[in-house]
């Protein structure tokens, strides 16, 4: 593996830059060079928050370039499209959380919250790998919203932690 890059999108408060610093770890624990990128929206919770994740042998800068990420974790639909449509490449695995966390943007009606048919339409006609649930119910089910990272994590560890020589493990 030359390079593996994972876009991170949500909004704050949703465990952005915890799952962000876990990938790394990971990959820092096989040895790989890591370099983590951070974007905040408004400076509190409910602002756009996305992580850039990128791990390999050969990675330099923190950020990278549009249609670059392997993969996308969305944890809030939205911001999984805005990051997404521009950071993800054609063919990337895109795992996207359903449930709406409505962003100062929406909030204010600078913009619209498209349905999530529109969202996953737009992943479609980039060829992407899909997979989309509500995980945030998944993470209520076994006692707290706030392990809905985690979940996405272990969706992502389950459809290509080996793609990304990376091992997630219990410690």
């Amino acid at each position: 593996m030359k390079y593996y890059h994972i876009m991170i999108a949500g909004v704050g408060g949703q465990g952005n830059l915890l799952l962000s610093r876990i990938i790394g770890d990971a990959a820092l624990s096989k040895g790989l060079r890591v370099r983590l990128g951070e974007t905040f929206g408004a400076a509190q919770r409910g602002g756009s928050v996305h992580s850039h994740v990128r791990i390999g042998k050969e990675v330099y800068g923190p950020l990278m370039l549009e249609d670059e990420a392997d993969a996308l974790l969305a944890l809030e639909p939205l911001e999984g499209l805005r990051r997404g449509v521009q950071y993800l490449k054609e063919g990337g695995l895109a795992i996207l959380n359903t449930r709406k966390v409505s962003s100062i943007d929406v909030n204010v009606g600078v913009a619209e919250y498209p349905s999530m048919e529109e969202i996953i339409e737009s992943f479609r006609k980039l060829k992407a790998r899909i997979v989309y649930h509500d995980f945030t119910k998944i993470a209520e089910e076994v006692g707290s919203p706030r392990l809905m990272n985690v979940v996405v994590l272990g969706v992502f560890a389950g459809h290509c932690g080996e793609r990304a020589s990376l091992h997630f493990r219990r410690t």
